[in-house]
């Protein structure tokens, strides 16, 4: 379907190849994680693999759902319905995996940020974020010699660029 799609619009520099997280060979200008960096088992070993295939000048994108820093806010209004979703969902994926880390749809910008400092990026920072609690959608970035890494996180599935 995508390779249909690339062809139909008469892009030619483009390749779509199906790989694990950890097993994706190459110099990538971009490497992408929508939404599933908290169902991961070893999220810090994928964090890891994508910075070894980044090319000199290299992005790693991260789009995340939402969450508070603290678990008191993620249990009120709509971040209740979503950390039950990642109770019974997200969190016991992570932990069918190798490592289980467990972290959960509700890890926020400090459990993604942990992550990404034991994978050996740095200075993670908040670029932007709107107003509404409910519907932010935020980019940080991290700086790191040649490579940089974008964190967006969302409520919805609009896009954030």
């Amino acid at each position: 379907m995508a390779e249909a799609a690339a062809e139909e619009q008469g892009l030619s520099n483009v390749r779509f190849e199906v790989e694990s997280a950890t097993s994706y060979q190459g110099s990538y200008d971009l490497i992408c994680f929508f939404d599933c960096m908290h169902d991961m088992g070893d999220p810090v070993g994928i964090a890891e693999h994508a910075k070894s295939q980044l090319g000199e000048n290299g992005s790693v994108m991260l789009i995340e759902p939402f969450a508070f820093d603290s678990r008191q806010e993620n249990h009120a209004g709509l971040g209740g319905a979503f950390y039950g979703f990642s109770s019974f969902f997200c969190t016991p994926c992570s932990l069918s995996q190798e490592v289980g880390r467990g972290m959960g749809a509700q890890a926020g910008e400090p459990g993604m940020r942990a992550v990404f400092d034991e994978a050996g990026y740095g200075n993670f920072q908040r670029i932007s974020e709107n107003a509404y609690q409910h519907r932010v959608r935020s980019i940080r970035i991290v700086e790191q010699s040649r490579s940089r890494l974008l964190y967006g996180a969302k409520y919805d599935f609009a896009p954030i660029f």
